[in-house]
Protein backbone atom coordinates (compact mmCIF):
# COMPACT_ATOMS: atom_id res chain seq x y z
CA UNK A 1 0.00 0.00 0.00
CA UNK A 2 0.91 3.26 -0.69
CA UNK A 3 0.21 6.64 0.75
CA UNK A 4 0.40 10.15 -0.91
CA UNK A 5 -0.22 13.46 0.92
CA UNK A 6 -0.13 17.25 -0.17
CA UNK A 7 0.40 20.11 1.95
CA UNK A 8 0.25 23.90 1.79
CA UNK A 9 2.36 25.95 4.17
CA UNK A 10 2.19 23.31 6.57
CA UNK A 11 -1.73 22.34 6.42
CA UNK A 12 -2.36 19.13 5.55
CA UNK A 13 -4.61 18.99 1.82
CA UNK A 14 -7.12 16.55 0.57
CA UNK A 15 -5.66 15.78 -3.21
CA UNK A 16 -5.50 13.06 -5.47
CA UNK A 17 -1.94 11.84 -6.77
CA UNK A 18 -2.17 14.26 -9.50
CA UNK A 19 -2.01 17.79 -8.34
CA UNK A 20 -3.48 20.55 -10.59
CA UNK A 21 -3.82 24.34 -9.85
CA UNK A 22 -5.67 26.42 -12.37
CA UNK A 23 -6.87 29.76 -12.04
CA UNK A 24 -3.84 30.54 -9.54
CA UNK A 25 -4.57 34.10 -7.33
CA UNK A 26 -1.49 35.78 -5.42
CA UNK A 27 -3.17 34.25 -2.52
CA UNK A 28 -2.03 30.65 -3.26
CA UNK A 29 1.44 30.89 -3.30
CA UNK A 30 3.52 29.59 -0.57
CA UNK A 31 4.91 26.14 -0.38
CA UNK A 32 3.46 23.18 -1.38
CA UNK A 33 5.03 20.03 0.10
CA UNK A 34 4.08 16.62 -1.49
CA UNK A 35 5.14 12.86 0.28
CA UNK A 36 5.13 9.77 -0.89
CA UNK A 37 5.30 6.30 1.41
CA UNK A 38 4.89 2.80 0.76
CA UNK A 39 6.59 -0.24 2.45
CA UNK A 40 10.11 0.33 1.91
CA UNK A 41 10.28 3.97 2.58
CA UNK A 42 9.18 7.17 2.43
CA UNK A 43 9.96 10.62 0.98
CA UNK A 44 9.11 14.19 0.51
CA UNK A 45 9.62 17.40 -2.09
CA UNK A 46 8.66 20.60 -1.39
CA UNK A 47 7.96 23.23 -4.33
CA UNK A 48 8.09 27.33 -3.99
CA UNK A 49 5.17 28.57 -5.71
CA UNK A 50 5.89 31.87 -6.77
CA UNK A 51 1.85 33.98 -8.49
CA UNK A 52 3.01 36.84 -10.60
CA UNK A 53 0.17 38.35 -12.34
CA UNK A 54 -0.81 41.70 -14.53
CA UNK A 55 -0.05 44.76 -12.34
CA UNK A 56 -2.82 46.92 -12.03
CA UNK A 57 -3.04 50.43 -14.00
CA UNK A 58 -1.83 53.28 -12.07
CA UNK A 59 -4.55 56.34 -10.86
CA UNK A 60 -3.96 59.63 -11.21
CA UNK A 61 -5.39 62.06 -8.30
CA UNK A 62 -5.66 65.86 -9.41
CA UNK A 63 -3.72 68.12 -6.59
CA UNK A 64 -4.51 71.28 -7.91
CA UNK A 65 -4.50 73.52 -11.13
CA UNK A 66 -3.48 76.97 -11.83
CA UNK A 67 -3.83 79.25 -15.16
CA UNK A 68 -1.21 77.81 -16.81
CA UNK A 69 -0.47 74.40 -14.60
CA UNK A 70 -1.58 70.85 -13.76
CA UNK A 71 -0.32 69.17 -11.25
CA UNK A 72 -1.64 65.51 -10.59
CA UNK A 73 -0.26 62.56 -8.07
CA UNK A 74 0.08 58.92 -9.19
CA UNK A 75 -0.95 56.44 -6.73
CA UNK A 76 1.38 53.45 -7.70
CA UNK A 77 -0.83 50.21 -8.19
CA UNK A 78 -0.09 47.17 -7.00
CA UNK A 79 2.63 45.56 -9.17
CA UNK A 80 1.31 41.91 -9.06
CA UNK A 81 4.38 40.40 -7.41
CA UNK A 82 7.42 41.36 -9.86
CA UNK A 83 8.77 45.05 -10.75
CA UNK A 84 7.55 47.17 -12.78
CA UNK A 85 9.77 47.80 -16.02
CA UNK A 86 8.07 50.97 -17.63
CA UNK A 87 4.39 52.44 -17.98
CA UNK A 88 3.44 53.83 -21.35
CA UNK A 89 1.50 56.71 -22.57
CA UNK A 90 -1.83 55.88 -23.95
CA UNK A 91 -3.57 57.86 -26.98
Amino acid sequence: MHEIEWKNNGFLFITPNIFDLSGLEQSVAGNYTCSASNLFGDDSITYSLVVVMPPRAPSLELQYTTTNSIRFRWNHPDNGGATIQGIEKAN
